[in-house]
């Protein structure tokens, strides 16, 4: 081997490595995408990335069969033009809020497209430089929840409403002896009002305080009393 042809082969090593490098390098992006996405579509909630514009970026199957569209439809447009103006708008202060502040937020929104509550965490993309690129959108599909927690104050309304309405003396006491509730019927009883009654011990109701201990460890071992003797 001449000279020459020496090193012309050797010039050719650093363009080789340099070249198995940017091969290398483009191998584990990939296999960091491949574990971001199968990160994102093993979870229940729904995922999406938008730059500054509300544009997406990126969008997991399981947003993707919310909206009932293919990537192709979605990937590149606005969340504004999927979505009313009034949600678009409330996006669009939200994202602003995490490029101008580089935090994550957290927020309940009802989607009017299709009139679920969501619960959306806002996380920025940063650059190494702490520069946000980006914002990464989870939706957690709360419905059931806040349907369920609407029945719970409709069922402690109906029971007020109960307790209140009665003629009879009526007071509700937690398991740590402490008066919660005092209706209309019991104002008056043994000399107190509701507001110097509730939120203090029912051992101010009796005589003997240990009476009240003795009725409460009674409801905690049997569940209920229908009669019961004082002390005089």
């Amino acid at each position: 081997m001449t000279e020459r042809k020496q090193s012309e082969k050797n010039d050719e090593r650093p363009a080789i490595t340099a070249q198995v490098n940017v091969l290398e390098q483009i191998h584990e992006l990939r296999k960091s995408e491949e574990v971001y996405r199968s990160l994102v579509e093993s979870t229940e909630d729904s995922v999406y990335l938008v730059d500054r514009d509300c544009r997406y970026l990126f969008m997991s199957d399981k947003h993707l069969s919310r909206l009932g569209l293919p990537a192709g439809q979605v990937i590149g447009t606005t969340y504004g033009e999927l979505h009313s103006p009034e949600d678009a708008k409330e996006l669009a202060e939200k994202v602003n809020q995490v490029f101008e502040t580089g935090t994550s937020i957290r927020h309940e929104h009802r989607s009017r497209r299709d009139n679920r509550y969501i619960l959306r965490t806002l996380s920025p993309v940063k650059e190494p430089d702490g520069k946000v690129t980006a914002v990464t959108v989870v939706s957690k599909d709360i419905t059931a929840m806040k349907q369920t927690e609407k029945e719970l104050i409709e069922t402690k309304d109906y029971l007020d409403n109960i307790i209140n309405s009665s003629a009879d003396t009526i007071t509700v006491v937690d398991l740590n002896g402490i008066v919660r509730d005092w209706n209309k019927g019991a104002n008056g009883f043994m000399g107190y009002r509701a507001d110097e009654v509730i939120g203090r011990p029912n051992s101010i109701l009796f005589a003997d305080p240990e009476d009240a201990d003795r009725i409460q460890e009674l409801v905690r071992r049997e569940g209920e009393i229908k009669t019961i003797g004082l002390s005089r």
